[in-house]
């Protein structure tokens, strides 16, 4: 048995020991109730010692990756991970393109792009929130989502509507998901040396995203004819 360092009063002592268990012995007159404090106390003095003030309970650093600046500063980062799991921010769409479907696409290749930079994919996923500007977007949002998340492996999800930054944005996504164990997070990236603008430039759209797009339109003239004959289709 390891030897263990504790508290000893006239009632008795608890000792810690080295293998984390503890070792009671007690008089016969301490109380219960003075004897679980004397073990709690110890507990808790030997777990403040073993750990460096400030240090993270779960094990691991903290990484951050992909930082956000505005007027100089650091904002936010749009990925930090920590104990296996990665967190994103919520990610928009250019809102030049006043189009649910289309912003939606390019939000879930920025988080396939966040994913795949911290050891993660969307398959690995575990929690996604979406905010609407207009909850009459569901269809168009959903036909997107639904073409692009791993069946096998679709993660629990919220969606709701919310007045989102601007008024050109209309959807946004934020996801949790759990890191790969055979790859390292991506470290943490200098922040830029100048401030960058809150809309990046639009590019063109990719056959995929224009895909995506052609189906969501589909899907919201489907939903448009069904609200019109009175059909739900949930």
């Amino acid at each position: 048995m390891g030897s263990g360092i504790g508290a000893r009063t006239d009632d008795g002592q608890a000792v810690v020991q080295a293998d984390g268990s503890v070792m009671q012995s007690f008089s016969i007159h301490t109380s219960a109730a003075t004897a679980q404090k004397m073990v709690n106390e110890e507990v808790s003095k030997q777990t403040s010692l073993a750990a460096p003030v400030g240090a993270p309970t779960g094990g691991g650093e903290i990484a951050r990756s992909d930082p956000v600046v505005r007027n100089g500063r650091v904002r936010m980062h749009n990925a930090v991970s920590y104990g296996g799991v990665v967190y994103l921010s919520g990610q928009v769409g250019s809102p030049e393109h006043g189009d649910v479907a289309v912003q939606t696409v390019e939000i879930l290749e920025k988080i396939d792009s966040l994913l795949a930079a911290n050891a993660a994919s969307k398959a690995t996923i575990l929690q996604a929130t979406i905010w609407l500007a207009d909850m009459r977007h569901f269809t168009q949002m959903n036909a997107v989502w639904d073409a692009w998340v791993d069946q096998e492996n679709a993660p629990v999800r919220a969606c709701v509507e919310a007045r989102l930054a601007t008024p050109g944005h209309l959807v946004e996504i934020q996801v949790t998901a759990a890191q790969q164990a055979t790859a390292a997070p991506v470290p943490a990236a200098p922040p830029a040396a100048a401030p960058v603008t809150e809309a990046a430039p639009s590019e063109p759209m990719s056959a995929e995203a224009i895909k995506a797009k052609k189906k969501a339109d589909r899907m919201a003239r489907m939903a448009a004819r069904d609200a019109e004959a009175g059909i739900s289709r949930d």
